[in-house]
């Protein structure tokens, strides 16, 4: 049926992927009134209940091909964090400062020195039949633990996660991944988390080089003087079939019940060989929460995802979900699929 639809209009295609894409579709926002009120003031001088650090962020990648072949890839990207819970994460001329309090994320861009900033705001309406959002799942069982150890030079206590991530139609079949993380409560810290697929390939996660206790400068959390704005663009290239570049997995930290984690989720495909995201769909496990913030039809797709804020059991306290992504080609009969799995963990503050 799907590639019946692909030779039409791009809104029929668009439709065709939504019918196989979703099965709850409507679209809520849990928690949000309680988040807007948590989010009210920025809390005074003197009241900081973040542990403010810097660190350098170790990522490896490894990718099991379908011939079987392994690639590794590594990247270190560096971390600073101040005592309201700000974040600004460098990762080559990009650089990603997020406020959990303001709720807002901005994205600079060092080398055309423009940026984008987004701030959480109600759930888009359009396109809403092909938007697949399920809320309130219940994605991994009780954690297994490790005990404690030291991991970085930091004593962590360690978990294990077996999360079961559903079907999306017949686009994406049910999936499962191992989660492990090392947590640090002193920190407010993860300090290492690692996904495992059943493939074979791992993405690890470790924060090395930590230094705790003193405030970074202000102005490192602010857009910098002469930068402009700039829109969302998408990838450039020249591939025949569609490719998609996604971000995975995405982590996010909060720290009690009013410095609340939320991120931009985003991909891209190419233009320039006539791709669009034709489909795109969710699943969180409460208190996680999101929403898209593009249409669909362009060759970029973005999601906000949040810390929705409520009452735990017990911190820290972690919860999943996973955002898929379809890209499609007018003028060809395949789709490309790939997700980005999200990891929350909340420390006491």
């Amino acid at each position: 049926m799907f590639h019946k639809h692909f030779r039409r209009s791009r809104r029929s295609l668009a439709a065709a992927a939504g019918i196989l894409l979703a099965t709850a579709l409507t679209v809520s926002t849990p928690g949000l009134a309680q988040s807007d009120q948590a989010a009210s003031g920025r809390p005074a001088s003197g009241e900081s209940k973040v542990v403010p650090l810097r660190a350098d962020l170790e990522i490896n990648r490894l990718t099991v091909e379908a011939s079987g072949q392994r690639q590794t890839e590594k990247e270190t990207q560096h971390l600073y964090r101040d005592g309201q819970g700000r974040t600004r994460t460098e990762a080559g001329s990009t650089v990603t400062i997020t406020d959990p309090v303001a709720r807002t994320n901005l994205v600079l861009d060092t080398a055309s020195r423009t940026y984008q900033r987004t701030a959480s705001q109600s759930p888009r309406s359009a396109d809403s039949a092909t938007r697949d959002v399920r809320d309130h799942q219940k994605l991994a069982a009780a954690p297994r633990s490790l005990g404690t150890s030291t991991v970085s030079g930091v004593r962590a206590e360690g978990r294990v996660y077996d999360v079961s991530l559903p079907a999306h139609g017949k686009l994406i079949p049910a999936r499962q991944k191992e989660v492990t993380l090392w947590l640090s409560t002193d920190l407010q810290l993860p300090v290492q988390t690692r996904v495992a697929e059943p493939s074979g390939a791992v993405n690890t996660q470790t924060y090395t080089n930590i230094k705790a206790g003193t405030e970074p400068a202000a102005e490192l959390f602010e857009v910098p003087a002469g930068y402009r704005e700039a829109k969302p663009s998408a990838a450039n290239g020249m591939m025949a079939n569609c490719p998609l570049d996604n971000d995975d997995p995405v982590i996010l930290t909060s720290f009690g019940y009013v410095y609340l984690d939320s991120r931009n989720v985003n991909a891209t495909t190419d233009v320039n060989a006539g791709c669009v995201f034709v489909a795109d769909g969710a699943i969180f496990e409460y208190p996680l929460y999101g929403y898209p913030t593009t249409d669909l039809l362009l060759p970029f797709d973005r999601w906000f995802v949040y810390d929705c804020y409520c009452g735990l059991p017990y911190l820290p306290y972690v919860a999943f979900g996973d955002i898929v992504f379809v890209a499609a080609n007018a003028g060809e009969p395949d789709t490309t699929t790939k997700d980005s799995f999200i990891t929350l963990t909340i420390f006491p503050a």
